[in-house]
């Protein structure tokens, strides 16, 4: 069974993010937040959630590229399916 999964993107998260780091990335600090106990890496288009590579929302992928190049960001809030396990 798949669950809707809500991230909100903080200034927080934005202030804290680190550029070009998975780990580092304010959405990857977002997931883990909201959902503590998975291992979250931000990688391309996507992300892991602990072993399942999963794809991020075009407002995300945005987000990452704008964010990677240090220009200026604003909190954003998304929505992605994983499988209940």
């Amino acid at each position: 069974m798949k669950r809707i999964v809500n991230v909100k993107v903080t200034e927080y998260d934005i202030k804290n993010g680190v550029p070009a780091v998975p780990h580092g990335c304010p959405i990857a600090h977002a997931i883990r937040r909201a959902y503590p106990g998975h291992r979250i890496q931000v990688r391309d288009a996507g992300f892991y959630w602990d072993s399942n590579y999963l794809p991020l929302p075009m407002v995300a992928l945005d987000f990452i590229t704008d964010f990677d190049r240090r220009l200026s960001v604003t909190p954003i809030e998304f929505e992605f399916e994983v499988d209940d396990a």
